[in-house]
């Protein structure tokens, strides 16, 4: 769990199949997203719970990347994990200097350089004008409110020209809203916004700005793959999680999976019927679909339900 949660902490996610692998991988992937990354500090809650062993692993990888640990004790340590800081020569620091410190690295993050976006609060998004004007200098404050204002009047702009919108087009407008910017805080005034502006038009939006981010930069992929990425589908262990993909990237809705039936698909994966038209799939992903459709005789499916 410590590699999954250092993973965690650096906003990656380890998903897989094969689970087992995945987890027996985890720490050469924390590694590598720690010296790829331009993390300076690592603050490390409950560091009495990590066990000797681990503690030794974590301290030597960071030092490895580069990377300061501060290591957050609720308790004083005993026995061998004492010794296990003994021989990483540790640096004790009081507790009100550890503040000081990560105020003023907090400080200078917020100067910063004169082109980067204010560091904005995460609120509700019908508090979101006045949490700013609140906490923020009124320039930071100004920026922070266009970028909102743009995130408002696009969305709603977007809602008042559609006839027929449901969740997947709420979803795809917000995506091509953000799809420009991978600056968390300027990302968050544009999701509020646009948040505002779809309450305006009788949307209640409720958006994990982290998670967004995250499934953003995935969702702007999945509209424009090239042969490389869908080799890496390819790698699905399973027929169906390949073909899944495939329908995702075409525009097929969660709910709209379950429904797609095996006629609806060519026998050599060159089109899935798609709100009764037949949509073209791509070359490279056709094998995708071909393979769901063998492995579905091979397991004598009972349905014709194409992903069952």
């Amino acid at each position: 769990m410590l590699w999954a949660d250092l993973l965690d902490a650096l906003g990656h996610e380890v998903s897989s199949s094969l689970r087992g692998r995945a987890g027996s991988h985890s720490e050469t992937l924390a590694f590598c997203w720690l010296a790829a990354g331009d993390v300076t500090d690592l603050i490390v809650a409950g560091a009495h719970l990590l066990p000797p062993r681990s503690l030794i692993d974590l301290c030597t990888m960071t030092t490895a990347a580069g990377v300061r640990t501060w290591l957050l004790y609720d308790i004083e340590t005993c026995d061998e994990r004492e010794e296990a800081e003994v021989n990483l020569a540790l640096t004790t620091v009081p507790l009100d200097r550890f503040l000081e410190v990560r105020q003023e690295c907090g400080e200078a993050g917020q100067t910063g350089t004169a082109s980067s976006f204010p560091v904005v609060p995460d609120v509700h998004f019908l508090g979101f004008l006045d949490a700013v004007g609140q906490v923020l200098s009124a320039d930071d404050a100004e920026v922070a409110a266009q970028t909102f204002r743009t995130g408002r009047e696009t969305m709603k702009a977007r809602l008042a020209a559609a006839c027929d919108v449901d969740e997947n087009d709420l979803a795809m407008h917000l995506h091509e809203i953000t799809a420009h910017t991978n600056d968390l805080n300027e990302l968050t005034a544009l999701v509020k916004g646009a948040q505002t502006g779809a309450f305006a038009c009788g949307w209640h939006a409720r958006v994990d700005v982290r998670k967004w981010a995250q499934r953003g930069m995935v969702a702007g992929l999945s509209l424009h793959l090239d042969e490389a990425d869908w080799e890496k589908l390819s790698h699905q262990h399973r027929p169906h999680e390949g073909a899944t993909c495939v329908l995702s990237t075409l525009g097929f809705s969660v709910d709209a999976l379950p429904g797609v039936r095996a006629a609806d698909v060519a026998d050599d994966g060159s089109t899935v019927v798609k709100n009764c038209e037949a949509v073209e799939v791509p070359p490279p992903a056709r094998h995708l679909l071909v393979a769901q459709h063998i492995f579905r005789a091979l397991a004598g499916a009972e349905t014709d339900r194409f992903l069952v």
